[in-house]
């Protein structure tokens, strides 16, 4: 897993992510908003990267859904593919750019 700290650039809707050498416990404690990256086994070998929006604060799921969050890699905006699991770890995101990439 790697951690990413997101920064607000321009209109304030838009987070970029930083990789940052802190643990991840540290940035989730010290950062507004973070992004956790987690690898998957997919079909034929493939592995994809999904990545899930943390918030230092309790944040309904609904107020982070006005937030543009910029892929890592490619730079493209991620897309909601899954659940919020509480408060502070909210929606599955993936990147449909780097997914079409590695096939």
């Amino acid at each position: 897993m790697r951690t990413y700290v997101l920064n607000y650039f321009k209109n304030g809707k838009t987070l970029y992510p930083k990789m940052d050498m802190n643990t991840a416990e540290f940035i989730h404690d010290n950062q507004e908003f973070s992004l956790d990256e987690y690898f998957l086994n997919g079909n034929h070998g493939r592995i994809y990267s999904r990545y899930r929006l943390h918030t230092r604060d309790a944040y309904h799921f609904y107020d982070t859904m006005e937030y543009d969050i910029k892929c890592p890699h490619c730079g493209d905006v991620l897309r909601l593919c899954g659940n919020p699991l509480d408060l502070h770890e909210h929606g599955l995101y993936r990147c449909r750019r780097c997914d079409e990439g590695r096939r």
